[in-house]
């Protein structure tokens, strides 16, 4: 086993300088030993024992093993008994692979999201959603704030439709929720101007001119009282002016918006914000 893990590593570790020729049968090497040597494990020791038995050499051959996606992609039950051995092997290791495969899999996931949400055409909103929420997720690692943007005009979007899907709804609404309480003042002020220019486009006076009476649909998003609440509660209390002079305009534009909607939105509107009138009512801090 030792040997196994010697000549894993070996065949791993190619210099980028290495001819391509070279390159390939490396490549070819290692999978053919990487199969193998898994194989071999599986029939002479269980994962519960191998942290007792297995030497180091081996492995570190395992993690750098389940840190290969590429070969993990093209043979996932020989990846996934890898991981196994892994997390009984080393501990640390296994967390860190972990660590690793979530960030890997969120950046993928935010490049899926804004390729799809720029794409022309009928969209899936449902697995859209899904990339969404794991680009938001990645967002404390690339902070790419675009995503920001398509995530608020989506969620705007889909409270726009004639026959709106409840689920669609509501899971857009959790992810302008985790938005406009990220952690990271760049996410988080951003959630807030991207939300306050669609504010400015859906109730502005330009309307009257384009004679678009319905063009207040697109703050539909808005008009619920856990957005209000959080808007109000949170983003009018928070320490960034960015955030906080965003929260209040949003919610100055709504409420002086009532030419510049329909009579059933500007109900709607009321109706949601009457649970939140308490906390709005609330002094704030100087």
């Amino acid at each position: 086993m030792e040997l196994l893990g010697e000549i894993l590593s070996y065949h791993q570790s190619v210099s980028a300088d290495t001819p391509r020729g070279a390159q390939v049968h490396h490549r070819t090497a290692y999978s053919s030993v990487s199969v193998l040597t898994i194989k071999l494990l599986q029939t002479i020791l269980p994962p519960e024992k191998a942290g007792e038995h297995l030497p180091e050499s081996t492995a570190t051959a395992i993690f750098h093993l389940c840190l290969d996606t590429s070969l993990g992609s093209l043979l996932p039950s020989m990846h996934q008994a890898a991981v196994a051995y892994l997390e009984q092997v080393n501990s640390d290791s296994h967390d860190l692979y972990r660590r690793v495969s979530r960030a890997a899999l969120w950046m993928e996931s935010t490049c899926n999201f804004m390729k799809e949400a720029q794409a022309e055409g009928e969209k899936n909103w449902l697995e859209l959603l899904e990339l969404a929420d794991q680009a938001i997720n990645g967002l404390s690692l690339h902070q790419h704030l675009p995503v920001v943007k398509e995530c608020v005009h989506i969620c705007s979007r889909l409270w726009t439709f004639e026959d709106p899907s409840p689920l669609l709804q509501r899971e857009s609404q959790k992810l302008l929720l985790k938005l406009l309480s990220h952690p990271l003042l760049p996410v988080r002020a951003e959630t807030y101007q991207c939300t306050l220019r669609l504010a400015k486009d859906c109730l502005g006076i330009q309307n009257v001119a384009r004679k678009e009476v319905a063009a207040c649909g697109g703050l539909n998003f808005l008009i619920h009282h856990r957005v209000l609440y959080e808007i109000t509660a949170f983003g009018l209390q928070d320490s960034a002016e960015k955030v906080n002079v965003a929260a209040k305009d949003i919610l100055l534009f709504a409420l002086k918006g009532r030419l510049m909607m329909t009579a059933s939105t500007w109900d709607r509107f009321n109706e949601a914000l009457h649970p939140v009138m308490p906390v709005l009512q609330v002094p704030r801090s100087p």
